[in-house]
């Protein structure tokens, strides 16, 4: 089963209240298959995760899978049983999948450390930025509708945050500088998260004030978006670009 948040803002909370769920893929990424424990997980604005589930439970049962919020378990679907019983044991086979035939090289040494400070929001102390190539105060900010920036820019800045050589190594140092958790999203590149290093993946969810690393090779010659998944944001100016040549 894939499971993907489509929501533009929201990062959902789930629990599959079956015994046998494995996460098999994040962002389309294949990983070594863990257990879910208590069949819960988190998933971000854009995120995906893959699940092999073994249907193990009773005939006639109804398995729901909740939406959890604010300590409230919420219906939101689930799997009906049959009475019919296919097999008396789960199947004795690898539920691994095989690796995707894209670049995926491990990443070594740094040729570029790049900061990415994020700003803005309600309660957020962002004061002034400069968007459209003028320097503007937050009320003038509030006008056009943009109340988030990057590095001291608000929406899409002309230059890039960075240009590096294609198959360089890039360090994205994130710093989180406001009230408000981001699904930060880099297009066109699968990275490693100080957080979960051992998983590719192309949407980090990064908590209030939290300091994130993120490690690709910048192997995908062009002009790539790194954005907030969660639109709004975007929209309201949380949006930069690099350039890979």
């Amino acid at each position: 089963m894939r499971v993907v948040n489509i929501a533009n803002s929201r990062t959902m909370n789930l629990r599959i209240n079956e015994p046998d769920t494995s996460v098999i893929a994040i962002d389309g990424q294949p990983v070594k298959p863990y257990k879910l424990m208590s069949g819960e997980f988190s998933i971000a604005a854009g995120q995906r995760y893959d699940l092999m589930i073994d249907m193990s439970s009773a005939a006639n049962q109804l398995s729901s899978i909740d939406l959890l919020v604010n300590g409230e378990t919420i219906p939101i679907s689930g799997f009906r049983y049959g009475s019919g019983i296919k097999r008396n044991r789960l199947l004795n086979t690898p539920i691994s999948l095989p690796d995707n035939p894209i670049n995926l090289t491990e990443v070594g040494n740094i040729d570029n450390y790049v900061s990415l400070h994020i700003e803005g929001g309600a309660m957020g102390g962002m004061k002034s930025a400069i968007y459209q190539g003028e320097k503007m105060t937050i009320r003038e900010l509030i006008q056009k509708r943009q109340i988030w920036s990057v590095n001291g820019y608000a929406g899409l800045p002309k230059e890039p945050l960075f240009k590096v050589k294609r198959g360089q190594s890039v360090a994205l140092n994130i710093f989180n500088d406001n009230g408000w958790p981001h699904a930060i999203h880099i297009h066109g590149h699968h990275f490693k998260s100080s957080k979960s290093p051992a998983i590719w993946r192309d949407t980090e969810l990064v908590q209030r004030r939290e300091k994130r690393i993120l490690k690709f090779i910048a192997d995908n010659p062009g002009k790539w978006l790194i954005h907030c998944h969660m639109i709004e944001h975007q929209a309201g100016g949380m949006v930069s670009w690099f350039e890979v040549t």
